[in-house]
């Protein structure tokens, strides 16, 4: 019986992460117009020049001046912005952080009762890292195959 609960917990575990990939996938794809406000508004400011590879000669140095030039150019590129633009580019960044959290989250989970699992079994250490990709693989194509069948209804429907 102790089996059976610990190998519950993985296989919910794994549904939270499937879930959480797939409920991101439905949202994100509602705010398309965002990401596509997005796309578009980065044409209307360059990128900043690269700072020189000899700067990594004195790592501190390059990074900080990397970082600096990053915010240059999101603050130009935000100034750039209409304040609806701005707004819903803020909103769609905040749902995607918002669901990376929750997603990373279950997959901690996730990975944590597969560990448990696979150490109640006795298996090797080997097993453990081929569950853990072949499972996140598997709740990935979750969300591309129904994503893909739900277009393909779209298209069907529109003929």
């Amino acid at each position: 019986m102790h089996l059976f609960a610990i190998c519950c917990g993985g296989v919910g575990a794994w549904f939270l992460v499937a879930g959480s990939i797939y409920q991101a996938s439905l949202e994100l794809h509602k705010e398309q117009v965002a990401a596509d406000q997005m796309a578009m508004a980065t044409t209307k400011v360059p990128a900043p020049p690269a700072v020189s590879a000899w700067w990594w000669l004195l790592p501190p140095i390059k990074l900080y001046l990397d970082g600096q030039r990053r915010s240059q150019h999101r603050h130009t590129f935000l100034a750039s912005l209409t304040p609806e633009e701005r707004e819903t580019i803020v909103a769609f960044l905040s749902m995607f952080r918002g669901w990376l959290l929750v997603a990373t989250g279950a997959l901690l989970i996730a990975i944590q009762q597969t560990y448990d699992v696979v150490e109640r079994l006795n298996l090797s250490l080997g097993v453990f890292w081929l569950a853990i990709i072949t499972l996140f693989v598997i709740c990935v194509l979750i969300t591309v195959v129904h994503r893909a069948t739900i277009e393909r209804s779209r298209v069907l429907v529109q003929r």
